[in-house]
């Protein structure tokens, strides 16, 4: 997905397929977290000025995005 160099958060134009992803695997592979420490529960926090966002875990803090991709690797580019 593309990133922000500076600030490392994701583009607005990847939000649908973040959600998308992200969707798909909480409906259909209910385990998937559990390879995933501390991601039960992941939240999308966007920035209401441009539209681009990032991937939080269960207690705030950010998900890097190679943590990102092997959570979800449908996401890697």
């Amino acid at each position: 997905m593309k990133q922000h160099s500076t600030n490392g958060w994701f583009h607005a134009s990847e939000f649908p397929r973040a959600c998308e992803v992200i969707h798909r695997v909480a409906t259909q592979e209910h385990t998937r977290w559990l390879n995933h420490p501390g991601t039960k529960y992941v939240q999308l926090r966007i920035d209401q000025r441009t539209g681009d966002f990032m991937i939080l875990n269960q207690i705030g803090d950010i998900i890097q995005s190679d943590v990102v991709y092997s959570i979800f690797p449908e996401l890697k580019d």
